[in-house]
């Protein structure tokens, strides 16, 4: 029999997680709040060498993860080099990162839009783990069309009557 795990947040750590469960032989759902994939988000990360061996020991790679700074470098006020440190280091973004290790798992089992509520156990481990996706908001209705409003209102005039429908749908209409 398989071991079964379910990770609740499908953001880096959660996807490490998987990666390498996986790699151990285990079946793995990632179960992420958002719905929508975790990709502009976040700031910069600094990558050093163990960070490096760690991609690679996942499977992700670190192929196109961002700029390659090979080394430190101090300067005086006249801008002359006083000082060298060799110090390998990539410089990415935070979603470069997520994008890699998103893309070890498949898409079936990366589940969008779902809360984490309780987990049920007994003596011999957990039994089942409670999972819900929110309703929509029935006081704001319009809160859970709010990406696809911003979206329709930068395309421009051609999509006004599509932004038109999303406002009355989400009660806004004027």
């Amino acid at each position: 029999m398989n071991r079964r795990a379910i990770i609740i947040g499908g953001s880096t750590s959660g996807l490490f997680s998987a990666v390498f469960l996986r790699q151990f032989g285990w079946d793995v759902d990632v179960y992420e709040r958002s719905r929508v994939e975790l990709v502009g988000r976040g700031a910069g990360i600094t990558g050093h060498p163990e960070l490096f061996q760690v991609l690679e020991a996942s499977g992700a790679g670190t192929k196109d993860l961002g700029v390659e700074v090979p080394k430190r470098i101090a300067l005086d006020r006249e801008g002359r080099i006083t000082a060298e440190r060799p110090l390998r280091q990539i410089m990415t973004p935070w979603d470069g990162m997520q994008r890699l290790l998103r893309a070890g798992i498949d898409d079936a089992r990366y589940h969008l839009g779902w809360n984490f509520e309780r987990v049920d156990q007994n003596g011999d481990g957990v039994t089942g783990a409670i999972f819900r996706r929110p309703r929509q908001n029935r006081r704001h209705p319009g809160r859970c069309r709010w990406h696809s409003i911003k979206r329709a209102s930068a395309a421009g005039p051609r999509d006004k009557a599509r932004l038109c429908r999303l406002l009355h749908l989400a009660g806004r209409a004027q």
